[in-house]
């Protein structure tokens, strides 16, 4: 990695399109990831994955946190739920039994 900067960590990875395929790699520090360290991670991706011939469009994003000082935020109350009446079925017509 570069002076200066974390040793590149991935988080996650996840697939958010898929023409042209595009993978977003959720990291540390984007700076930590140099151009052959993501040519590294695109030649692995085609290997391990069915995309030989296609061009891979890769993203680095860094991890946004939260602040760890904000409120946790209270859990929602589930919303009243509404009692649903059971529909009639309707009577086998000599079509639908094949009559």
């Amino acid at each position: 990695h570069k002076a200066g900067t974390k040793p590149p960590k991935i988080y996650y990875t996840s697939q958010i399109a898929t023409a042209p395929p595009t993978i977003v790699c959720v990291v540390n520090d984007t700076r930590s990831f140099d151009m052959s360290f993501r040519r590294f991670l695109v030649n692995q991706f085609r290997k391990n994955l069915p995309f030989e011939e296609v061009p891979i469009r890769l993203l680095l994003r860094k991890r946004k946190r939260t602040d760890p000082n904000a409120e946790v935020m209270p859990e929602p109350t589930p919303k009243a739920t509404r009692k649903s009446t059971p529909k009639p079925t309707p009577e086998p017509t000599p079509e639908s039994t094949g009559e």
